[in-house]
């Protein structure tokens, strides 16, 4: 990416050129602008006041967890508005994040972190030699999906909201 949110090559291609067929995936961008870099001048940008939280968040329960899916839900919504519902899904934004747990269920879920927490590496057991086995249905993509998508985000949301008894 360079400046202005526009992808770069350093092949000898001119703008004429811009679309470049990638045997792997498609047609490749080179020369064209994806995302616009955005005014770090507006007000949503400097939205962040102490300790990360939104200066303009009206909700009651600001900083937990629903308070933030909330904001998260509404980012996304106006990224599928801004940039329509065919890029938005091409650009993959449609498979990541929250929206990834709605493709399972409680109890899949539950099972899945009761693999990861079985087979640790601490112990010298790799929790993903047993996950397609206990999941034949979901591919490799859907178990790295969910796994860095929902499994680890909600580890770390946990973590960060910990607050250690005070003495």
């Amino acid at each position: 990416m360079g400046p202005e949110g526009c992808s770069e090559s350093s092949g000898g291609l001119d703008e004429s050129d811009a679309h470049v067929d990638d045997d792997e995936n498609g047609v490749k961008l080179v020369g064209t602008c994806v995302i616009p870099t955005p005014d770090m001048e507006l007000p949503g940008y400097s939205c962040c006041g102490n300790e990360g939280t939104r200066s303009f968040c009206n909700c009651l329960d600001m900083g937990s967890i629903r308070c933030v899916r909330q904001h998260v839900m509404e980012a996304r919504e106006a990224l599928r508005g801004n940039l329509g519902r065919k890029i938005f899904e091409e650009l993959g934004f449609c498979d990541m994040g929250e929206e990834v747990a709605k493709k399972w269920n409680e109890e899949e879920e539950q099972t899945f972190h009761e693999v990861v927490l079985s087979n640790a590496a601490s112990e010298g057991k790799n929790f993903w030699d047993h996950l397609p086995a206990i999941f034949p249905s979901r591919t490799k993509k859907d178990l790295v999906s969910y796994y860095f998508n929902v499994y680890m985000l909600r580890k770390r949301a946990k973590q960060n909201r910990f607050e250690p008894a005070k003495h």
